[in-house]
């Protein structure tokens, strides 16, 4: 669509109703947003009115709990609140009062495979934020991990073990898909290629937590796992693939990114295999910071869409 075609489309709007959605979905209450909007609650709910038939959704729902989003409602919100953080440094520098953030240095704990996958999506935030500054910095062991945030040697975390970080909050972003590395003479990979096959398995923390997702697998068809070697580096995966000759299982985001021996590539397993969930992890004692709040909507935006939700525009 041609600029000039989307600013028609958007004069036909009324883009009020996006501030008032934003804030419901924020508040999650229609007295709270009226409070918010200045307005009445009777105004309020005939906005919500036009909104749920414009997107043709309820966005909100009645629980009892109180109001809670929809899908729909959930997937447009970060991108709601991206806009009305974009409304409101438009807005400080009309009025002259916008003097330049102070610089933040933001620490990620990631992994290695999680730093290939997602520093381009943290170069994007920066060039949106210059104020922001990121360092990554090696995943922390599960016992480390609370600590680690609540104290602020890190920000935030990105990567799995969900059920392992106690007390703390998070957010997916995408489920990443293993793949398996081989020797070229082999075309695919069967279960019984699986199950009889010698493993490398890579745990660059040492929790041996992918290897635990693996011996799952062979347990549910009463064997054991052939694991020959565990290293803790991906890279050094490709080259012992093809001396050894063994198989190694990796996520799909890093095995897409290095660089491997003339007879060593990969394939997707020929089988069900379980997927990565991906996920981002902070503490309650930065909830509401504003840099990372930066950071939640940019990577909630970004796969809301990579996973096939609807856009707002």
């Amino acid at each position: 669509m041609k600029d000039e075609d989307k600013l028609r489309k958007i004069a036909s709007a009324d883009l009020n109703l996006l501030l008032v959605a934003a804030v419901l979905l924020k508040t999650r209450n229609v007295s709270r947003s009226a409070e918010i909007l200045a307005s009445s609650q009777p105004t309020v709910s005939r906005s919500l009115a036009k909104i749920r038939a414009h997107f043709n959704d309820h966005l909100l729902i009645r629980s009892a709990n109180g109001m809670l989003p929809t899908t729909f409602g959930r997937t447009i919100e970060p991108q709601l609140m991206d806009l009305m953080d974009e409304i409101h440094e438009l807005m400080i520098l009309k009025d002259g009062s916008g003097a330049a953030a102070e610089p933040r240095e933001v620490r990620v704990g990631c992994s290695e495979y999680v730093q290939y996958a997602i520093t381009e999506d943290f170069m994007r935030i920066q060039e949106k934020y210059q104020e922001l500054r990121f360092s990554f910095y090696p995943m922390p062991p599960s016992i480390m991990a609370n600590g680690d945030l609540s104290e602020g040697k890190l920000d935030i975390m990105i990567g799995t073990h969900a059920d392992r970080f106690s007390g703390l909050r998070s957010m997916f972003l995408y489920d990443e898909d293993f793949v398996i590395l081989k020797h070229k003479s082999i075309t695919t990979i069967t279960l019984d290629d699986f199950l009889g096959l010698p493993h490398i398995d890579v745990s660059p923390t040492g929790s041996g937590h992918f290897g635990e997702i693996f011996d799952k697998i062979a347990s549910a068809h009463r064997v054991k796992r052939r694991v020959a070697v565990q290293i803790s580096s991906y890279t050094a995966a490709p080259g012992l693939v093809k001396r050894l000759g063994l198989i190694c299982v990796i996520p799909q985001g890093i095995a897409s990114r290095i660089h491997y021996p003339d007879d060593v590539d990969y394939c997707k397993p020929d089988f069900d295999f379980p997927k990565l969930p991906i996920n981002m992890y902070w503490h309650n004692v930065n909830n509401g910071d504003s840099s990372l709040q930066k950071i939640k909507n940019h990577l909630a935006r970004k796969y809301a869409v990579r996973q096939g939700h609807a856009s707002l525009l």
